[in-house]
């Protein structure tokens, strides 16, 4: 099974990231990297020059184009000790005192064949893992000597990925709930990431029929799907429970239970609100 946070390599040596779990008929991704003669990036399974590629485009790809799946697993078993006296490694030391290690894996660059140029990204599978280490990440960031996304941090997120989307959000106060994100210095953030185990995966959202744009009030009741891709949400209002959906993937971990919180997007069939568009979003007031 393709999961999300797989990485894929299409038949052109393109690489891209996988979004979500229903990929039987083709797999929804974004392109992160491609091939380019002079590009800032050299990859040491193609042996070709690469640039990065920083969109928000999803992108459908044919399951006959996919030629190699690179699982996050598997690549934390086969480096883990090449890691040995970075952040990193330690990072990883430390999860695995609270998770089993099974349950940890490495995506980003490093997982599809480039040298690490600033970080190694971690995901963690299961939501009561995820639970574990929200209850234990002061005690992490305490034995790791790390701190929470910084102020500093927050601005240069929402000047390189948040310019694109409608005036309508508030990321300086979303981007404050990223509660995983381990800053290691100035500049240098890494979050880890989240994937439901597959007997957790839910019925996707976005497979519901469109009914019309809506703007809406509630408060959160249910926080725990925004830490997963895609982020999702429940919110209470005054004519009922919503579930808030989107694969944009700047909205990791954006809201807390109890938060009151304006959402922007399309309503579905069974009250299922989901940000498909640059123009939807979420406000907290």
């Amino acid at each position: 099974m393709i999961m999300d946070c797989d990485y894929i390599m299409d038949s052109k040596s393109q690489f891209y990231i996988v979004r979500g779990y229903w990929n039987d008929k083709g797999v929804l991704t974004n392109k992160v990297f491609q091939p380019k003669v002079d590009g800032d990036r050299f990859n040491n399974i193609t042996n070709k020059n690469y640039e990065k590629v920083i969109e928000n485009n999803h992108i459908p790809l044919k399951l006959y184009d996919v030629k190699k799946i690179f699982c996050p697993r598997k690549k934390l078993k086969e480096e883990y000790e090449g890691l040995n006296e970075t952040i990193w490694h330690n990072l990883i030391k430390e999860l695995s005192k609270i998770i089993p290690i099974d349950d940890i894996g490495i995506i980003g660059s490093y997982l599809i064949g480039f040298d690490v140029k600033k970080d190694v990204d971690i995901v963690v599978y299961g939501k009561e893992n995820c639970r574990k280490l929200r209850e234990n990440v002061k005690k992490l960031h305490k034995n790791l000597g790390t701190t929470p996304i910084t102020k500093q941090h927050i601005i240069y997120q929402i000047k390189k990925h948040g310019r694109n989307y409608s005036e309508f959000n508030t990321f300086d106060k979303l981007l404050c709930n990223k509660w995983s994100s381990f800053q290691v210095r100035e500049g240098i953030l890494s979050t880890v990431r989240f994937v439901y185990k597959e007997n957790e995966i839910p019925v996707n959202p976005f497979s519901k029929k469109i009914l019309k744009e809506i703007e809406i009030k509630g408060k959160v009741i249910d926080d725990l799907g925004s830490n997963f891709s895609p982020r999702t949400f429940i919110i209470k209002t005054d004519s009922g429970d919503y579930t808030i959906a989107t694969y944009f993937w700047i909205y990791q971990s954006c809201v807390k239970n109890g938060m009151n919180v304006f959402v922007k997007g399309n309503l579905r069939e069974g009250n299922i609100v989901t940000l498909d568009e640059f123009s939807h979003g979420i406000k907290i007031p």
